[in-house]
């Protein structure tokens, strides 16, 4: 079942990023034991993340984009867009900042990058 999400490859984002998200998800799913159904979650909640700053930046982000120029006001207004647009549960907004905390928590572990503050 995990193979359909390894290699992940989208084009929301550059090969570098999608070479990350790929270290990642082998992480979580290997060493980190996640459920499937986290892991798929996970999955989703990354992709919405990543075509919102594909919008929000009008570019597809890069890892200097996503270390330097994302910080808790752009996850504060992915957060907002979640409910006001999306129109998604406070429990699912919840987890997808989990999601996308985890990835930014995987990043400052394994690429030298100071953490984002939490919103």
């Amino acid at each position: 079942m995990i193979d359909k999400y390894i290699p992940f490859k989208s084009e929301l984002v550059n090969i570098e990023i999608n070479n990350i998200v790929n270290e990642w998800l082998i992480w979580m799913r290997y060493e980190k034991s996640y459920s499937i159904n986290t892991f798929e979650s996970y999955i989703n909640d990354l992709i919405t993340f990543f075509e919102f700053l594909n919008h929000y930046n009008n570019n597809v982000p890069t890892l200097e984009y996503l270390t330097n120029d994302v910080d808790h006001i752009v996850l504060r207004s992915w957060l907002s867009d979640l409910k006001t647009n999306k129109k998604l549960s406070a429990k699912t907004i919840s987890r997808a900042k989990s999601s996308v905390m985890n990835f930014y928590n995987y990043l400052a572990k394994n690429y030298n990058f100071t953490k984002i503050s939490s919103c």
